[in-house]
Formats: structure tokens, sequence, C-alpha cells
């Protein structure tokens, strides 16, 4: 899985922005999810209308090596969680959060860029009065918990320097991909499958 939240994130690249949503969603009157659309799992939306977090986009550099920085777009991180799982993917990650985080609060970003020739997606989480070292074992318990893939970022994480930065260095033992997570204020960037020279010049253009 290239990104940490596969269907989530790439929802945020297609028509964040449109009104236009498929026919008759459901939408709950009380849980953690009301008020938001939700749609069958086998049936995602082709857009949604989600609710951007300016912060956070304010933190993407223009450009990364040399090169544009495009498709960059970013959420509420509960709006695409409730479209495609619902209340009970909420439950499931809530039981599992350190105290004092809270899925309403946390925003999702990600973007796209060339780097070294080849494509990179760069993806973020922000927690309002947090630090983004806090939202270290929040991308892991989510990335298992929600996202069903394969256990990462909860363990063999390496502290280690990219872009002349402190990062995280997380190495998936399955396939050998090489991810960095770079913590900046109330931020985590998370750089996925990439080689050390594309982390270094990614990790420099961040804040």
């Amino acid at each position: 899985m290239r990104w940490l939240f596969g269907g989530l994130i790439s929802l945020l690249f297609v028509g964040c922005t449109t009104s236009v949503l498929p026919a008759s969603p459901f939408i709950p009157e009380s849980g953690p999810c009301a008020g938001l659309p939700q749609y069958p799992q086998d049936k995602p939306p082709g857009s949604l209308v989600l609710t951007p977090d300016p912060t956070l986009e304010a933190m993407y550099p223009a450009t990364i090596d040399g090169q544009p920085v495009t498709d960059l777009a970013s959420a509420r991180y509960i709006e695409t969680l409730c479209a495609l799982s619902g209340d009970a993917a909420i439950a499931a990650a809530s039981q599992q959060l350190p105290q004092g985080v809270d899925l309403s609060d946390l925003r999702v970003a990600a973007a796209q860029a060339q780097v070294d020739g080849a494509a990179v997606t760069l993806e973020s989480f922000r927690l309002p009065n947090h630090r983004g070292e806090e939202l270290v074992p929040v991308v892991g318990i989510l990335a298992t918990t929600v996202a069903g893939s394969e256990a990462k970022f909860t363990s063999g994480l390496v502290q280690t320097t990219a872009g002349g930065r402190s990062v995280w260095q997380y190495t998936n033992a399955a396939d050998g991909a090489v991810s960095y997570l770079y913590a900046a204020g109330d931020t985590l960037f998370i750089v996925a499958d990439v080689t050390p020279s594309q982390a270094d010049k990614v990790v420099a253009a961040l804040p």
C-alpha cells in the first residue's frame, strides 16, 4: 500500500471541492458521524465535500526538488473516515488512541511531487494543541484499525536524519519499503516508499 490510508487519502485527490455526490448517501442523526454522509464500502464516492485546513495546507512547500507540489488537498479526518467506514471504525480506533486524542479534531492532507524523477506522495496529519511527535503512535493505530493494513509505525521505528532534520525511519518487513516520519509543530508528515535521496529532498523542503 503506497499511501498510509489508501482510499481515505485518495479521496483527497478527487473532487474535494465539488458538490457532486453519489445519490442518497446515508446521513446518521447521532453518533460520531452525525450529519456526515456515509457510503457503502463497495461503492465509494467519486468526490466529497470536505472541510479544508488552510493552516495545514500552508505548511506544504510550493516546490520540492525544483518541481511543483501538486494536488494539495486537506480535510477533517473524520469526514473521510465516516464516508467509507462509519461509526464502527471510529469506535474501534478510539478505544486504542492515547488519552486526549480526539479523532474529530484530527486533520489530514496529501500532495504529490516529482522527486528524483519519480512520483512521491506526501501525507500529513495535524492535531491542534498537540505536538507532531504525539501523532506517531496515532498513525500506527489508525493504519491497523481503520485502514486494515498490516501493522506499521507501531514498532521498528529508528531515529535518524533526513534533509538535515531529525526523523523516524520505518522499514516494512514485508516488502522492504522505507518510510520517513517528520514532526513539525502540531503536524506529522509521512513520506512513504522512498529512497534516502528522495527523503532528504522532501524533508529539507518542509517547515
